[in-house]
């Protein structure tokens, strides 16, 4: 597809969306998150111009050409991502001359596994492969957050893109949003599978209220004001206790004491869920998840009766050991572990969805994987079949 559209071979990189086991919205608040990339992927395909414009091209949606140094912002477009890429990388100083770009993929958008991060996390890769900019991956995710940001107008943390880059095959991040650091726990799924079940209810980030949250919970720390240990003033709810909030939120803003409480509480479940993964301790793990999901649906208030109906649902089953809204909220997926016999659960969910709502449920059974990569040359003639795969799918 690319050497039909641009007559030259290009640098292809494969950006994996993501997962998040537990650690919802704790991210913008430099807390803990449990994230891993799956086997569902964007495509990046880029090669070299002899001129200045950047042809930006996707499956499925409208090209765009313009100037690389045109990158005035276009909300609401695919290439926004892009050109927010572009429009970082230059205020860094980095050298971005004329290029091709080609999109394709197979992660659902709007469904919570980040595709925008994935196809920015793959858009710096390609480039800095491309021109030889020398990023490190930590740089990475910092521009493709900045992109996110400016040109798409969601003030994300950068979980999803550390997801996207960092992970490994067969492991879960247990990543600290505070300290960026990160360990790699080994995930043992044998005799269980992850599973994915997309409500049909889909969301944009942007003109739902995960801004709002982010502004919610950013009150309650002013109201708190001193870090935790008395020593100067707290910044993030990372610097809070759950006394303070009692102490100092609860009355002041009732809202706010509401979101905060969440998010500590989801710290704890996550160093939880650390140790149950540490012991092979799936139902403990499991039980945990559903916890995760009460407390947003319940103080952070993102869910959706959808969203709790296929909670509820995939609770009454033996067969499932946990279950949780996964993503922004308002819609997407919900996370399902499961012990065995995936197709009839997933059967039984699609008639009991389909009778109460009317709407037909989609399901994705994911693998771990491994973070973005630019595939090797030795690829490049699986890469057309991969990219021509894809298309077919969409």
């Amino acid at each position: 597809m690319f050497f039909k559209l641009f007559h030259s071979r290009p640098v292809v990189v494969r950006a994996p969306g993501r997962i998040n086991l537990i650690g919802e919205h704790t991210d913008y608040n430099r807390g803990l998150a449990m994230p891993a990339a799956i086997d569902r992927y964007v495509y990046v395909a880029v090669s070299l111009r002899s001129d200045s414009r950047m042809n930006l091209q996707a499956s499925g949606f409208d090209p765009f050409i313009a100037l690389v140094a045109d990158v005035s912002p276009c909300f609401g477009a695919w290439h926004s991502y892009v050109q927010g890429v572009v429009s970082v990388l230059l205020e860094k100083g980095h050298l971005v001359e004329g290029f091709n770009l080609y999109v394709t993929g197979d992660i659902p958008v709007g469904a919570g596994m980040s595709s925008s991060a994935a196809l920015c996390c793959g858009t710096v890769m390609a480039l800095d492969h491309l021109f030889g900019l020398g990023l490190e991956l930590g740089e990475m995710a910092l521009v493709a957050q900045a992109a996110e940001h400016r040109f798409a107008g969601v003030n994300c943390g950068l979980m999803d893109q550390y997801a996207c880059l960092f992970s490994k095959a067969g492991h879960v991040l247990n990543l600290d949003l505070d300290s960026m650091e990160y360990a790699l726990v080994p995930l043992s799924l044998v005799g269980a599978e992850l599973v994915l079940l997309d409500s049909g209810v889909k969301h944009s980030l942007a003109s739902s209220e995960y801004n709002k949250r982010r502004e919610e919970c950013e009150r309650a720390v002013r109201l708190v004001g001193k870090h935790w240990s008395g020593t100067g003033d707290a910044s993030s709810l990372r610097e809070v206790s759950m006394d303070q909030l009692y102490e100092k939120v609860l009355v002041a803003d009732p809202v706010s004491f509401k979101r905060s409480k969440y998010v500590l509480g989801e710290n704890e479940r996550v160093m939880a869920a650390v140790w149950a993964l540490l012991k092979g301790d799936l139902v403990a793990f499991g039980d945990l998840m559903f916890s995760s999901h009460f407390g947003l649906r319940d103080l952070y208030q993102v869910s959706c009766p959808e969203l709790d109906f296929l909670v509820q649902a995939a609770g009454s089953s033996a067969r499932v050991l946990g279950a949780r809204m996964m993503g922004g909220g308002f819609g997407g997926c919900t996370i399902n572990l499961l012990t065995k016999e995936v197709s009839v659960f997933v059967e039984r969910m699609r008639a009991e969805y389909k009778k109460v709502y009317g709407m037909e449920l989609r399901s994705y059974t994911v693998r771990l994987s491994d973070g973005a990569s630019v595939l090797s040359d030795l690829e490049t003639g699986l890469v057309e079949v991969a990219l021509g795969q894809v298309d077919v799918e969409q």
